[in-house]
């Protein structure tokens, strides 16, 4: 009768089942110093219900005062070059000092043309505005492209891996299968003669479903790794690959194919068979060595996996963060066409305030000139200084 020692048996089931088990990842901040002072709020008591509004409010409080952390460091630094500056206040001031330094005829040619020259900066400001904006929409419409793009694949990943826990748990069962056949079989001179072949048949059927099982965990592994290098390729910095694809034709099918056929029979018939075990000692170590094979298929392609998961979710957070930008340009440059309609109006005033200057030469106020040519054009100064965002 065919017995194993109960350690080996012990130590061959706990080897193939530890495939199975898997490790929770561990998200770690980028940032550690930012995580010590914003960081959701954490369930000290298990026991305790959850709180999801709470959870969610803090969440969105933290969006919050990133957008406003944004605003603050885009208000204290002037949007408006020194040139721009420069000319404002120099078309602003002589348009107001014109009425008493040149004549009537100059004035009325002058001041529409510092108007109109002020409200142009405005609408140049608006034009570099949309601009940005545009160019805002466009990159968090890639990079969310991207990040869609990469969970396609990586879904499609997923979906071929899915099998694999499968033929590693046919594995498991087979090696333990493997360990009692013999018991079960150990009487089989008390059978009749036609049940003669039978014990040896089911002592190499189960080795051959374990080899079968790591030959589509095998094949399995290839494909998704496949799919895997795609979906980092497909999120690469500057659409330049940084992963190499493996082709996957017919030849590299049948030598993946070998590589999970042969080791198994192969390392059976070359190991030698204790004492009394017989063929027995070796079914036992072809499967367990098929086994294996389908464990090591399934770390690689959890290993794989991983890696494909972790840059797509940096390119996820990435699109957010992106999206969140954006949006904030658009917030901020939505006041552009209001502020360039207000500089056309400031132009048209200031051309139609040198229609009222004859009307005021007769009583000699110059102070009043200066005024009335120099308020069109200031109120144009704030506007499109405005609307430098």
């Amino acid at each position: 009768m065919f017995r194993m020692p109960r350690g080996l048996c012990l130590a061959l089931l706990l080897a193939s089942g530890s495939a199975l088990v898997r490790q929770t990842p561990v998200i770690r901040s980028p940032n550690g110093a930012m995580a010590r002072h914003r960081t959701l709020p954490r369930l000290q008591d298990t026991t305790a219900p959850y709180d999801s509004d709470k959870t969610i409010q803090a969440a969105v409080d933290l969006v919050e005062q990133d957008s406003k952390i944004l605003d603050k460091v885009v208000n204290a630094r002037s949007q408006m070059t020194a040139p721009e500056s420069a000319i404002l206040i120099a078309s602003a001031s002589a348009a107001a000092l014109a009425p008493a330094l040149v004549g009537p005829k100059v004035v009325e040619v002058f001041v529409p043309a510092v108007g109109a020259l002020i409200a142009s900066i405005g609408f140049s400001s608006e034009y570099l505005g949309r601009q940005a904006m545009s160019r805002g929409k466009e990159n968090s419409a890639l990079t969310i492209q991207s990040a869609t793009e990469c969970e396609l694949i990586i879904a499609q990943a997923e979906r071929i891996k899915a099998p694999v826990p499968f033929m590693v748990g046919i594995g498991v069962s087979g090696v333990a299968l493997a360990l009692v056949m013999p018991e079960l079989f150990a009487n089989v001179a008390a059978h009749p003669n036609w049940l003669i072949g039978f014990p040896q048949f089911m002592l190499f059927a189960v080795p051959l479903g374990v080899t079968w099982a790591a030959v589509v965990a095998a094949d399995a592994l290839e494909r998704m790794r496949i799919k895997c290098r795609e979906a980092i390729n497909s999120v690469a910095p500057g659409g330049k690959p940084t992963e190499v694809v493996p082709k996957y034709e017919n030849a590299e099918k049948i030598k993946t194919f070998f590589k999970a056929v042969l080791p198994g029979p192969i390392l059976a018939v070359v190991c030698p068979a204790p004492h009394g075990m017989g063929i027995a000692f070796t079914t036992l170590l072809w499967t367990a060595i098929a086994a294996l094979q389908g464990a090591y298929c399934l770390v690689v392609a959890e290993a794989e996996l991983a890696r494909a998961v972790d840059r797509q979710t940096l390119t996820a957070r990435q699109a957010a963060v992106s999206e969140q930008y954006a949006n904030q340009g658009c917030r901020n440059g939505s006041i552009l066409p209001f502020t360039s309609s207000l500089g056309g109006i400031c132009a048209a005033g200031a051309a139609a305030a040198t229609e009222f200057l004859p009307l005021i030469e007769r009583f000699e106020l110059k102070p009043l000139e200066c005024l009335i040519t120099g308020f069109f054009p200031a109120i144009g100064v704030l506007f499109a200084s405005s609307a430098s965002v």
